[in-house]
Parts: structure tokens; C-alpha cells; sequence
């Protein structure tokens, strides 16, 4: 795999994480993704726009209601 694809695959992977509320943190994600054997998962999320890209994701997933709550 070359280097290009590795980094769009760690990073597509890191936004699909980050939305469905499994990872609740930055570190999360880290973790997760070395689970999964992604590989300078730091060097692909280092950049302060997807740091902060990821941060609005994990807050906004963190912070909507459950719908399956709203059938209670």
C-alpha cells in the first residue's frame, strides 16, 4: 500500500470512529486505530485542522440525543 492510500485510509478510518460515538477522545481514536494496525497514526492526525475537525466530530456525536431514548 503506498504511503498516499495508507494516510487517506487512517484518516477516512479516524472520521468513521470518531462518528459512531465508540471513541470519545482524540486518544481514543489513537488507540483504536493501533488496535486495528494503522501505522504514524500521529504524523496523519497531527495537523491542527483535522485535530480539530476530529475534536468537532467526537463533541457532536458525544452531545446528540440517543433516538433510541426517545422511544422509551
Amino acid at each position: 500500500m503506498n504511503q498516499r492510500l495508507a494516510q487517506r485510509d487512517i484518516v477516512a478510518r479516524a472520521f468513521e470512529l470518531a462518528g459512531l460515538g465508540t471513541c470519545r477522545t482524540l486518544d481514543d481514536l489513537r488507540r483504536q486505530l493501533r488496535r486495528e494496525g494503522y501505522e504514524s497514526i500521529d504524523a496523519h492526525l497531527s495537523a491542527p485542522t483535522m485535530r480539530r475537525q476530529l475534536k468537532a466530530l467526537l463533541t457532536a456525536v458525544v452531545a446528540a440525543p440517543d433516538p433510541s431514548a426517545a422511544q422509551a
